[in-house]
Order: C-alpha cells, then sequence, then structure tokens
C-alpha cells in the first residue's frame, strides 16, 4: 500500500543544517497499522508529512497503492490534495466558529477531493454514526471535550474515504484514562473499515496497544521494523531496548565470547550474558534486563548477588521494587498477586538469568 525508499530531508536555516530523515525506507502493508515511533527530533513527524505531501524530500520515492506521488529521480510530486490520504493533527485543526456537521463536510463540499451536493449529507452522516457523533452534530466544536473534538477530526477525514489514514500524535492532548480508551477505539475502527493507517507517537503504550508493525526511529534514521512483542523482546540494540520498555543497566567489561553468549564483569561479579550482534569483544558493553524479569533466591549462585530492598511502590496490578547492590541501584517489577519479595531493608540474592540478560555495545 504505501513504499517509501531511500528519503532523506534536510532542512536548512542560516548557518545551521538538520538532518531530518536520512535515507529512510519503510513498507505499509494494506490494512496495517503502522506506527513511526521515536523521541522528539528522530525524524517521525517530518516522514508523515512528507508521506502526506505537506514536506517535500530532497531525494527518494513515495508510492501510495501502486501510484507515484513523489519521486527525486523524475522530480514528481502529486500535492497533498491529490494523494488518497486523510489526516489527523495532533491539534485537531478544527474550526471553532463551525459545528461537527459544517467542520466534518467542510473537505467535501470545497476541497479538491470533493463530492457531489447530493452526496455530502449521507457522507457526513454515515461517519458521525460510526463514530457516535450523530447527537452532537450541530453542537459547536468549542463546546465539545477534548475526546470529542478529537472524534470529530477523525471524522472528517474518514469522510474522505481515503485509502491511507496519517495520524500525528491525536492523542497527546488527552488525558491518561481518555487516551487509553480511544487508542483501543481507533484501532478497532480501522480494523473494521479496512483502512491502513499511518501513526505517528513517542508513547511506547501507542505502539504497543496499536501497532501491526512498529518502526522506531532516531536522529533521522530507522533503527528497527517489527511487531511490537519482536521489538521488545529482540531489540536490535540499547536504543530500542530502554525506549520501548524499562531496562536495568550495568557497565560491563566482556571477558569471554562465543557467537551467542559472553561472560562479562561487572562492578557486582561475573555474568553470562546473550550477546548483541555488535558487541565487539575488545570493547565495554551494557548488560541490561527488563524489570520483570529479574527474580530472587535465598542463596548465591551463577548470575546472582545480593541487594538489599529499599523501597516498596504499589502500582495497581504491579508492584515495583527498588534495590541497591553496592553502588548500583536497580528495580524489580512483580505482580501484585506474586508479591513475595523480603521486606524494606532484607537483604536478598537477585538473580539475571542469562537468557533474560543481553550485552550491548556500550555507547
Amino acid at each position: 500500500m504505501i513504499s517509501a525508499r531511500g528519503l532523506s530531508k534536510t532542512y536548512r536555516t542560516k548557518g545551521d543544517d538538520t538532518l531530518a530523515l536520512d535515507e529512510v525506507t519503510i513498507d505499509v502493508d494494506s490494512g496495517q497499522f503502522y506506527v513511526l515511533l521515536g523521541p522528539s527530533g528522530s525524524g517521525k513527524t517530518t516522514m508523515l508529512r512528507c508521506l502526506a505531501g505537506l514536506e517535500t524530500p530532497d531525494r527518494g520515492t513515495i508510492l501510495v497503492d501502486g501510484w507515484t506521488v513523489m519521486s527525486s529521480d523524475d522530480h514528481t510530486f502529486v500535492p497533498a490534495e491529490r494523494r488518497p490520504i486523510g489526516m489527523v493533527f495532533q491539534s485537531y485543526a478544527l474550526w471553532p466558529t463551525m459545528d461537527v456537521t459544517k467542520n466534518v463536510s467542510l473537505p467535501l463540499r470545497h476541497g479538491a477531493r470533493g463530492v457531489p451536493k447530493d452526496q455530502v449529507a449521507d457522507r457526513v452522516k454515515g461517519v458521525l454514526d460510526l463514530l457516535h457523533l450523530s447527537p452532537m452534530a450541530r453542537r459547536p466544536v468549542q463546546a465539545l471535550s477534548g475526546g470529542q473534538q478529537q472524534r470529530v477530526a477523525l471524522a472528517r477525514a474518514l469522510a474522505l474515504e481515503p485509502a491511507v489514514l496519517l495520524m500525528d500524535e491525536p492523542l497527546s492532548n488527552l488525558d491518561v484514562q481518555l487516551r487509553a480508551e480511544l487508542r483501543i477505539e481507533i484501532k478497532s475502527l480501522t480494523r473494521r473499515l479496512g483502512i491502513t493507517a499511518v501513526y505517528v507517537t513517542h508513547d511506547q503504550a501507542d505502539a504497543m496497544v496499536m501497532a501491526d508493525v512498529a518502526c522506531v526511529m532516531n536522529a533521522g534514521r530507522v533503527l528497527q521494523q517489527g511487531t511490537p512483542s519482536d521489538l521488545y523482546r529482540e531489540p536490535a540494540d540499547l536504543f530500542v531496548a530502554g525506549f520501548l520498555g524499562e531496562l536495568n543497566r550495568i557497565d560491563g567489561k566482556v571477558r569471554s565470547c562465543d557467537d551467542r553468549s559472553c561472560e562479562v564483569e561487572t562492578p557486582l561479579g561475573t555474568f553470562t550474558a546473550r550477546r548483541d550482534p555488535g558487541v565487539d569483544p575488545q570493547a565495554a558493553v551494557v548488560l541490561g534486563i527488563r524489570l520483570e524479569a529479574v527474580r530472587w533466591s535465598d542463596a548465591p549462585g551463577p548470575n546472582r548477588f545480593e541487594a538489599t530492598v529499599l523501597e516498596r511502590m504499589f502500582m495497581g496490578g504491579d508492584i515495583v521494587y527498588r534495590m541497591v547492590a553496592g553502588d548500583h541501584s536497580l528495580r524489580v517489577r512483580r505482580t501484585s498477586a506474586g508479591d513475595d519479595i523480603p521486606a524494606t531493608d532484607s537483604p536478598v540474592f537477585v538473580e539475571f538469568p542469562h537468557e533474560s540478560l543481553t550485552a550491548f555495545p556500550s555507547t
């Protein structure tokens, strides 16, 4: 459905050039919910705007449903209003002086992809019913809640019946509970309608819940693409591992390595860990392990060390423990039902299971 090849984009200002995209290549299949994930300045919004036709890449090619909408090779550029896409912005971009119906119908009546006048009312009614907005069809958008305004922006994009729906952090202005509800609602809606969606976010929870495929970006580059579970369990590097979830990290030095594992010396002892492909046996490494993968025991043993429980933090379904071992602070996550950690200030032997511990190149 969407194929972007070798996209590069540099923003040039007086005395300063910023590389926003560096040879980015992605493929989005028909009906897929594809999430561009990364921190501020990673290039994800620039990438989305290039797909939409709101930015022009310096180099590369973009195809939408087999149609070349941008190519630096032959200077092809199809403007945004002619591309088969709908877009939902972070700010929603609604007209505050208009009611819900007028906001949704505006691009149908006046846009480049408008429809015959006798079809507008049915098209608008259909999307308002779909998004449960019909009872407020004549209400001014200024009188709506944040979640309702988000639905209006989504309805306006869907009214165009786009082949692709692009969304630029549309939930970032909402409270936590509403955001959680709308994640599920948007994913369910796009799946039910068979819409191909590209969604930009910096929030790992958005990616975990919504993505069929997530693409982690940083400094204008694609670091890894895959299902959320693959990225979480098999991160390509330390940045991806840290961005997709919390990690305990310990600096170390490799003592020995084979193709799959390493013996790493650290201030807490020597550990056996999985070897990231980028590890140089002669270089420093960082050991990383998820909070929920840490175990404990009553006795010393391989990959174990003694620590002291400092704090117990109740977080609803989970409990997070803060511990200290020497000069190192670490955390352990357990479900509330499996709470069997010793009391605060108690010593415990902590285990980093080698199958859950990864040696990454130190950055």
